[in-house]
């Protein structure tokens, strides 16, 4: 009798560490917010980078910088920039992946200015740095 109750208990613990792991895994993309995506044109990223056509990563760096956001190659192998986002809050969270694009200088590739992962309601734009001007020397 004893038995049957400590195996019923290994079992029944061993069941709930097993369902814990697969909650983590299912979770693992919206942790970090992983989204891979294909543009089919150029496509200026923060950091005054092009991306040519492809196939790319774009997701949170880690988990004590929640608004550090990386842009790397398909094989997460090369990364392309690293920028700091500033998150927004979105009143209905998307039911879908949207990167949004923002017009760019006239025969300039367009500036990918935002990203919202699905069913989350803070989403970050990607704000890029205004071109610094010269001091003139007015003595």
């Amino acid at each position: 009798m004893k038995n049957s109750r400590h195996i019923i208990a290994f079992v029944s613990l061993l069941v709930l560490l097993i369902s814990i792991t697969w909650t983590q895994d299912a979770r693992a993309d919206e942790y970090d917010r992983k989204t891979v995506f294909t543009i089919n044109q150029p496509v200026r990223i923060p950091g005054n980078i092009i991306l040519p056509p492809g196939k790319y990563v774009v997701k949170l760096m880690d988990s004590t910088m929640r608004d550090v956001v990386r842009i790397m190659d398909a094989n997460e192998t090369k990364v392309y920039t690293t920028f700091f986002a500033v998150p927004e809050e979105l009143l209905n969270p998307p039911e879908e992946v949207r990167l949004v694009l923002g017009e760019s200088a006239k025969g300039s590739p367009e500036q990918l200015k935002a990203w919202y992962y699905p069913g989350l309601k803070t989403g970050f734009e990607f704000v890029s740095p205004k071109p610094v001007q010269q001091a003139s020397n007015s003595n």
